[in-house]
């Protein structure tokens, strides 16, 4: 552009920024909304942050629910336990199911019994009864299809994947989209291991464990991976990257 005799100017941004370029980062900047005065301030009436959003119920919160310092978008159903977690619209918790310093996308159904612990559940995730996600202490296990982007002990689980009833899964595992419950070798997924359809074995390309895409009217064209934490009505989380810019206050 300047070789063009473009005129090209630099701007000085002062405002929010994070880069969510891993699975790492990206889980740190949505929990960090929870904090009593987050950087990125959603309820700001000063800067609105402007993203696609269905219309759904109100989040309804039952008799046995118990929420700590949780965002709950509209259209959930609460009525297990919520910790310290971000949920998107529509997402369902189960009498007994527990969600604990996790991030779960839109229409994910947390069955009874069901525990999801520091995990990354994508769309349209199914849970089942007494199953686990995110077991074990052993956080340092690193994933062995994925060591440089499942390292933490985060467990991510892929859109509209299956976690058939009781199967416990271990840290830093990886569930690829549309895993079926047939696809479990067995009851208990050790921490650091892969769990895909058959096709995706063979054909399957190098992997990009972070967030998926979104609506949101600020998102840059993926590939840098930086960018402040979305909106919770957005849709975060999943395979592929993304990458955010936050417009500075007027």
């Amino acid at each position: 552009m300047i070789e063009g005799g473009a005129r090209v100017y630099g701007y000085r941004f002062d405002g929010y920024w994070q880069d969510v370029g891993t699975v790492q980062s990206y889980w740190e900047a949505n929990l960090a909304l929870l904090s009593d005065a987050p950087e990125l301030d959603l309820y700001d009436r000063e800067w609105v942050i402007h993203t696609r959003s269905e219309e759904r119920a109100p989040a309804k919160i039952g008799a046995t629910a118990q929420v700590h310092r949780s965002l709950i978008s509209h259209g959930c159903v609460i009525n297990g336990s919520v910790v310290n977690s971000v949920l998107s619209p529509g997402v369902v918790v189960d009498v007994g199911a527990v969600v604990r310093d996790s991030i779960v996308l839109f229409d994910s159904v947390i069955r009874p019994g069901a525990v999801v612990d520091r995990a990354i559940l994508d769309k349209e995730v199914a849970v089942g009864p007494g199953a686990i996600v995110g077991e074990g202490t052993d956080y340092d296990e690193v994933n062995r299809r994925e060591p440089g982007r499942l390292n933490t002990g985060i467990t991510v689980v892929g859109k509209r994947a299956v976690v058939p009833r009781g199967v416990r899964i271990g840290r830093n595992v990886l569930i690829g989209e549309g895993v079926r419950a047939t696809d479990f070798p067995s009851r208990v997924v050790r921490s650091g291991s892969t769990v895909e359809r058959p096709r995706d074995r063979t054909t399957r390309p190098a992997a990009r464990v972070a967030v998926s895409d979104s609506p949101d009217k600020r998102e840059a064209p993926s590939g840098g991976g930086s960018g402040p934490a979305p909106h919770p009505d957005a849709g975060v989380a999943g395979a592929g990257e993304i990458r955010r810019a936050a417009e500075a206050k007027d």
